[in-house]
This record gives C-alpha cells, sequence and structure tokens, in this order.
C-alpha cells in the first residue's frame, strides 16, 4: 500500500514530466484618427499714453506702442481702428477730447505711425503691415496736444477703444 506522501512524490514526478500546453495569443488591431487645426489668434497690447504735467501755452506729445502678434498669416490684411474714446461726444472730427473731474474737457489729436501720418479720424481704419515675417505689427500711436487755449486746470483722461480685425 501506497502511504500519501508517496502519492504526493508520483503526482509531482507526474506534474514535472506533463508536456507544457500554452495557447497562441489572439490579437486585436484597430485605428484611432488623428488630427489637429491650426487657428490663427491674434493678442493686441498698448502702452499707456502719458502726456504728463503740460503748460498751457506749450505744444506737448506723447506716445503709445501698439502691438498685434499673430500666430500665423491670414489671408487677408489685418486693420485697425482707433475709436474716439469716452469723451467721444465731446469730439469734433479728428479731434478727441480728455475729460478732467471738473466736467472741463482738454482736445488732443491721435497719429498713427508709420501707417498714417495724418490726423487719425475717429474710427478711422487703417491696415497693418507685418514688420517681418513672424506676423507681428507694430504701430506707434502718438498724441499732440496744441499749444494756445485756455485749457482748466485738472487732471485729464480718456480711455481710447481699438479694434482689430484679422483673417483667421
Amino acid at each position: 500500500m501506497k502511504t500519501s506522501s508517496t502519492l504526493a512524490s508520483a503526482f509531482c514526478a507526474l506534474l514535472v514530466f506533463a508536456p507544457l500546453t500554452v495557447s497562441a495569443a489572439e490579437t486585436a488591431a484597430g485605428n484611432i484618427a488623428v488630427s489637429a487645426t491650426v487657428a490663427r489668434f491674434c493678442t493686441l497690447s498698448a502702452g499707456a499714453m502719458n502726456f504728463g504735467q503740460i503748460s498751457r501755452s506749450a505744444h506737448t506729445t506723447a506716445s503709445s506702442l501698439i502691438t498685434l502678434t499673430c500666430n500665423a498669416a491670414g489671408g487677408a490684411p489685418s486693420t485697425i481702428i482707433v475709436g474716439g474714446g469716452l469723451n467721444s461726444a465731446n469730439a469734433v472730427g479728428a479731434v478727441r477730447a480728455m475729460k478732467a473731474n471738473t466736467g472741463d474737457y482738454l482736445p488732443y489729436l491721435l497719429v498713427l505711425a508709420p501707417i498714417t501720418l495724418t490726423d487719425m479720424a475717429i474710427n478711422e481704419v487703417a491696415t497693418l503691415v507685418a514688420d517681418t515675417g513672424d506676423k507681428v505689427y507694430t504701430v506707434t500711436l502718438y498724441g499732440d496736444i496744441a499749444n494756445g487755449g485756455n485749457p482748466a486746470m485738472g487732471s485729464f483722461s480718456d480711455t481710447i477703444g481699438l479694434t482689430v480685425t484679422f483673417t483667421p
């Protein structure tokens, strides 16, 4: 009669000498669609224009650098519109108006260089030309306060809206 240890030894021997059967691995295949769209986008930045302390009788100028940076060239030229400002109701032609907290106004003009070398009319459209192939457009907005007149004392300000159009 065989004991349980003898049976266990025989079973282990059987396992060692038993042929291993490995089934073939199965596979599945598929595809994934990959796509991207590059859209043209632009960012606009503009520095503040500060005339500083002015004299009633002195001709005063100031400037602001405006930069439009786009990630890709568009099909049509980009344009910029220089608005009339918060006080456009008191603007006449190309002459805009800064307002003091006293309710008084101070007239000023804007010139967009190098695009226009004349006074920029309110909401006049100007075409931007890229500086180089890097799709950066840079213009300078010059402000001018003519001498003469008798402006009231005070701190004057205005906010000018800039609108840029570009082809996506």
